[in-house]
């Protein structure tokens, strides 16, 4: 019986584990689930080393070469890259903020705090989610309160597109003096001739150091403000938590095909390239993945620690991440420590890699 009952156990932590892994590499429109294990692929590993060690000691040898195996495979996947090289020389820096900011929740302590964190690290590029910019007949640009004050205050720059497609974007790209903008369009990521809720990604073309490059800050399909933990009175109701699943299908479905058209774009380009934002993926996704073949995770070359972006209060799951093209060396990553937002800001330093 008890033996039995320690096979279930087994086979139970190594499928799901297995699941979890498997996220990365299948479609969600075949796989969606897939991707609500992928997010606790590391703690699903700490289950797996738990299970190995009872392997071991009841003498299961098949149950702790699998468990064994699982591990090399966690081991790939979540051990750290190895730490760049130094830099050779004198050569000048790119930091590049990303942070969904939520600004339209800022109080206004709190955008003084905002000047003061952005005053400390002065980055080159700063890359923001949720954060308004409007283009008007009568202003080219009109900032938010907020975005104005680090206007005003730090002399950021802004550039309208030449066409803007509707009359404000949320992903506010600002540049510093030396950094020099050259163009910027707005791109919908559209899934559908009736999709209300399209993914906008901003590409910014500019001039650093005298080379071009390009940007993307982008925001992708999030599953809605209300979360299934932040309202306790319909736990128990199994139509309740239907509908969450069904949204996140829904979610997961339209995220993926938005990073298929961003892909696209980017495959496009042939400039340097930076892709930074609020992916609302954990690189255990298969969204983050397709983004992100053929460049850097910033944070995987040159950060450390666990990672994780969201939410603010108990940063568990990385789904904020800054990709860097082979023209970049990635010199360092850090998170901060700012609850601003429910997500907590990624700064990074770059620069041009040796040719």
């Amino acid at each position: 019986m008890w033996r039995w009952l320690g096979g279930v156990v087994h086979g139970l932590v190594a499928g799901l584990f297995g699941l979890a892994y498997a996220a990365r590499y299948v479609h969600p429109e075949a796989f969606w689930w897939g991707g609500l294990l992928a997010p606790g692929l590391a703690l699903l590993a700490g289950g797996v080393l738990g299970a190995l060690v009872l392997a071991l000691a009841g003498r299961r040898w098949r149950w702790a070469a699998l468990h064994a195996g699982l591990l090399g495979l966690a081991a790939v996947r979540l051990w750290p890259a190895l730490p760049p090289a130094a830099a050779q020389g004198e050569s000048a820096s790119l930091t590049v903020l990303t942070y969904n900011i939520s600004a339209a929740r800022l109080e206004r302590q709190q955008g003084r705090a905002l000047l003061a964190f952005v005053r400390e690290h002065m980055p080159d590029l700063l890359v923001l989610q949720e954060a308004y910019l409007y283009y008007r007949d009568d202003v080219p640009v009109r900032p938010s309160r907020y975005l104005q004050l680090l206007i005003d205050s730090l002399g950021y720059r802004t550039l309208r597109p030449a066409v803007p497609l509707r009359d404000h974007t949320e992903q506010a790209v600002l540049a510093r003096p030396g950094v020099h903008l050259l163009a910027v369009e707005q791109h919908l990521l559209s899934v559908g001739p009736d999709d209300r809720r399209a993914s906008e990604v901003v590409r910014v073309r500019f001039r650093w150091e005298g080379r071009e490059a390009v940007l993307y800050n982008l925001h992708l399909r999030s599953f809605g403000r209300l979360k299934p933990w932040e309202d306790q009175r319909h736990w128990l109701n199994p139509a309740y938590w239907r509908a969450f699943l069904g949204r996140y299908r829904e979610a997961f479905g339209a995220r993926a095909r938005e990073a298929e058209q961003l892909r696209a774009l980017i495959e496009q380009d042939s400039l340097p390239v930076i892709v930074a934002g609020d992916f609302n993926s954990t690189p255990h996704n298969w969204s983050y993945h397709h983004l992100a073949r053929g460049l850097q995770d910033a944070f995987r070359v040159a950060g450390s620690g666990w990672g994780g972006t969201y939410h603010v209060r108990f940063p568990v799951v990385h789904i904020d991440h800054v990709l860097a093209g082979p023209a970049w060396a990635v010199e360092s990553a850090v998170i901060p420590d700012l609850a601003l937002s429910d997500h907590r800001p990624l700064v990074v330093r770059l620069r041009w890699a040796a040719e």
